[in-house]
């Protein structure tokens, strides 16, 4: 009886490390969306320096999610940006990209010909 008990224990002591390790890579972990920039963004900031956009993402997978991020400059309606974010909400790198550079399951969301018209 004591031998079941102390297997059921570690048996769960170790479910749980593998639960909070995973969980702690899946929360570092960094994913880029693709997202269009559509109009209007406003501006926030002590001195309106900074445009926030919210706007519709999609990871490499497909997988939507509406990301929110600040940027120093104004992008122009339809461009076309991966960026960078992890489970805390940090912005990496914001990068302007061009339409054929987007993974083709991703290229019916988006409104390619207004995007291939700034190129």
């Amino acid at each position: 009886m004591k031998f079941s008990k102390l297997i059921i224990g570690v048996l769960l002591c170790l479910l749980i490390s593998v639960g909070v390790i995973f969980g702690w890579k899946e929360a570092n972990s960094v994913n880029d969306y693709y997202v269009q920039v559509k109009a209007p963004m406003s501006k926030a900031g002590e001195d309106n320096s900074h445009y926030v956009y919210n706007l519709k993402g999609f990871d490499k997978n497909g997988k939507e999610k509406l990301v929110t991020f600040f940027a120093d400059k104004r992008y122009v309606e339809g461009t076309l940006l991966v960026v960078s974010r992890s489970f805390e909400g940090y912005t990496g790198d914001i990068r302007v990209v061009k339409a054929n550079e987007l993974p083709r399951k991703l290229q019916k969301n988006f409104n390619l010909e207004k995007a291939q018209a700034l190129q």
